[in-house]
């Protein structure tokens, strides 16, 4: 996250993200919740934190963690009342659906774990899609 923030010309010290929970749960019990991990390493030295969520039942061991343990104030939001005041970077951890567009705003770094959005390929008139396969591209012909 340091390298990402780095990029972008911001240090961690002013990291102040939203997490935008899963859409897509574990399938077994056995399953590390990718969410879980993500909290897990961000959440050293953290000064802000907000998690948008449809099950806050989830979360509350670790925010009273967090809260006992550093004394930061975690914020819990529904998925119908975000507010992006206070932040500086979206974590989105969904799976399924499309990039949220509206949630990119000026001054906000917006990160979709695993969806990356289809981009046209410039080098052709066509509607082809460019889709990134490891180190590699592969073009998706349309027409």
């Amino acid at each position: 996250m340091e390298d990402i923030l780095a990029q972008y010309g911001r240090d961690y010290r002013t990291f102040s993200p939203l997490l935008l929970d899963t859409d897509t749960l574990p399938e077994s019990m056995l399953e590390e919740d990718d969410v879980e991990e993500v909290l897990g390493q961000i959440s050293k030295d953290l000064n802000f934190l907000k998690i948008v969520t449809d099950r806050p039942a989830y979360f509350r061991p670790y925010i009273e963690r967090m809260y006992e343990d550093t004394g930061l104030v975690v914020q819990m939001e529904g998925r119908e009342e975000i507010s992006f005041e206070g932040i500086n970077v979206i974590l989105d951890m969904e799976k399924k659906g499309d990039c949220h567009y509206r949630y990119m705003q000026e001054g906000i770094l917006y990160l979709p774990i695993y969806k990356r959005p289809w981009s046209p390929v410039k080098t052709s008139g066509n509607l082809d899609i460019s889709v990134p396969i490891g180190y590699n591209t592969v073009i998706v012909k349309l027409g």
